[in-house]
Protein backbone atom coordinates (compact mmCIF):
# COMPACT_ATOMS: atom_id res chain seq x y z
CA UNK A 1 0.00 0.00 0.00
CA UNK A 2 1.38 3.32 -0.73
CA UNK A 3 -0.18 6.95 0.91
CA UNK A 4 0.11 10.46 -0.59
CA UNK A 5 0.15 13.13 1.58
CA UNK A 6 -1.37 16.66 0.00
CA UNK A 7 -1.17 19.80 1.89
CA UNK A 8 -3.45 22.06 1.20
CA UNK A 9 -3.04 26.00 1.18
CA UNK A 10 -7.11 26.74 1.46
CA UNK A 11 -9.35 24.28 3.65
CA UNK A 12 -12.33 24.81 1.71
CA UNK A 13 -11.18 23.57 -1.31
CA UNK A 14 -10.41 20.00 1.12
CA UNK A 15 -13.83 18.28 0.51
CA UNK A 16 -14.09 18.79 -3.23
CA UNK A 17 -10.10 17.68 -3.78
CA UNK A 18 -10.80 14.52 -1.32
CA UNK A 19 -13.76 13.24 -2.93
CA UNK A 20 -12.02 13.75 -6.88
CA UNK A 21 -9.45 11.29 -5.36
CA UNK A 22 -11.60 8.70 -4.07
CA UNK A 23 -13.36 8.98 -7.48
CA UNK A 24 -9.46 7.38 -8.76
CA UNK A 25 -9.33 3.76 -8.96
CA UNK A 26 -7.40 1.85 -6.51
CA UNK A 27 -7.71 4.50 -3.77
CA UNK A 28 -9.00 2.72 -0.98
CA UNK A 29 -9.57 5.02 1.82
CA UNK A 30 -9.02 9.01 2.43
CA UNK A 31 -8.30 11.37 5.41
CA UNK A 32 -8.34 14.84 6.24
CA UNK A 33 -5.74 15.61 8.98
CA UNK A 34 -5.36 19.41 9.91
CA UNK A 35 -2.21 20.69 10.80
CA UNK A 36 -1.90 21.93 14.26
CA UNK A 37 -1.17 25.58 14.87
CA UNK A 38 1.86 25.72 16.45
CA UNK A 39 1.53 28.95 19.25
CA UNK A 40 3.85 28.34 21.70
CA UNK A 41 6.06 30.48 24.11
CA UNK A 42 9.15 29.09 22.74
CA UNK A 43 9.68 31.26 18.71
CA UNK A 44 13.30 29.07 18.63
CA UNK A 45 10.81 26.12 18.38
CA UNK A 46 10.90 24.34 14.88
CA UNK A 47 9.55 21.15 14.91
CA UNK A 48 6.23 19.99 15.19
CA UNK A 49 4.52 19.27 18.27
CA UNK A 50 4.35 15.54 17.52
CA UNK A 51 8.40 15.56 16.71
CA UNK A 52 8.64 17.25 19.79
CA UNK A 53 6.89 14.40 22.11
CA UNK A 54 9.26 12.10 20.61
CA UNK A 55 12.30 14.21 21.71
CA UNK A 56 10.52 14.13 25.10
CA UNK A 57 10.18 10.39 25.30
CA UNK A 58 14.11 9.94 24.16
CA UNK A 59 15.53 12.56 26.37
CA UNK A 60 16.11 10.00 29.22
CA UNK A 61 17.69 7.22 27.31
CA UNK A 62 21.60 6.30 28.49
CA UNK A 63 23.77 5.27 26.38
CA UNK A 64 24.24 2.02 28.38
CA UNK A 65 20.49 1.84 27.55
CA UNK A 66 21.23 1.76 23.82
CA UNK A 67 24.15 -0.63 23.49
CA UNK A 68 21.71 -3.11 25.52
CA UNK A 69 19.16 -2.44 23.25
CA UNK A 70 20.19 -4.15 20.18
CA UNK A 71 17.32 -2.50 17.75
CA UNK A 72 17.79 0.74 19.65
CA UNK A 73 21.35 0.96 18.67
CA UNK A 74 20.81 0.15 15.09
CA UNK A 75 18.62 2.47 14.46
CA UNK A 76 20.78 5.47 16.29
CA UNK A 77 23.64 4.56 14.15
CA UNK A 78 21.74 4.76 11.00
Amino acid sequence: MTQILVTLEDNSLAPKIMKAIEMLKGVVHTSLYEKEEEITSNPTQVHSSRIQRLRGVAKGITKQQIEEDERLAYLLSK
